[in-house]
């Protein structure tokens, strides 16, 4: 094969190939680093492995997108974050699943994806978090817009009906409050005294990124 067909057959097919584990479980690094060095010997030399010399670019050069002169292909590391977005997304449905009761051990890089690409829609805050989920309407959570008092709290896991209901929220907060902290406590008593809660309505997740704000795995 030229070149080129192996390339091809590399990020067609042997890229391919642990995508649907990695939809579910992040691969160890050894595991990455043995899938890259057979991929990088296949695009180089035809072969299994190949030595320093035959390569033309560095592989991590080689990941990037063409336009900005790699080859385009797949970093695995960075590209599995994204099918395991679905995981924190499937949390919020309604649907009743085997896992759902299982403590949430989502890597910190794919919550932090599903944190910066998601926005809270809330309903009736059984399921929101008070300090940690988006839900506020500029699209932030409290965490972001009251940084010097969410310092402050000791309690985190609190959902938004908890916190409102009878000002709990408060009871979060421990240590002697600095300025700057006191001045954002009395900005979120004003959002949480003018919070409306729909009982009636499920908290629902919006994925930013896609045009009719649904999520979807398709590329």
């Amino acid at each position: 094969l030229a070149m080129a067909g192996q390339l091809a057959l590399t990020s067609s097919i042997l890229m391919a190939l642990p995508m649907h584990l990695m939809a579910a479980l992040p691969l160890p690094a050894w595991a990455i680093k043995t899938i890259n060095r057979r991929c990088r010997g296949f695009i180089w030399k035809g072969e299994e492995e190949t030595s320093g010399g035959h390569c033309l670019m560095p592989w991590s050069r080689g990941c990037m997108p063409r336009e900005l002169g790699g080859l385009g292909v797949l970093n695995i590391k960075w590209f599995g974050f994204a099918p395991r977005c679905r995981w924190p997304w499937l949390r919020w449905s309604t649907e009743e699943r085997p896992w759902h009761g299982l403590p949430d051990a989502t890597e910190k890089e794919v919550h932090a994806i599903f944190n910066a690409a998601c926005r809270i829609t809330l309903g009736s805050g059984e399921v929101a978090k008070f300090w940690t989920d988006k839900w506020l309407d500029t699209g932030c959570s409290i965490a972001q817009t009251a940084p010097q008092l969410y310092s402050f709290v000791k309690d985190r896991g609190r959902s938004v009906k908890e916190a409102l209901t009878g000002q709990a929220w408060v009871q979060d907060i421990a240590g002697g409050l600095s300025l700057p902290a006191i001045a954002q406590y009395l900005m979120v008593w004003d959002i949480a005294h003018a919070t409306m809660l729909h009982l009636q309505a499920r908290d629902t997740p919006r994925w930013l990124l896609m045009e009719d704000q649904q999520f979807s795995v398709r590329s």
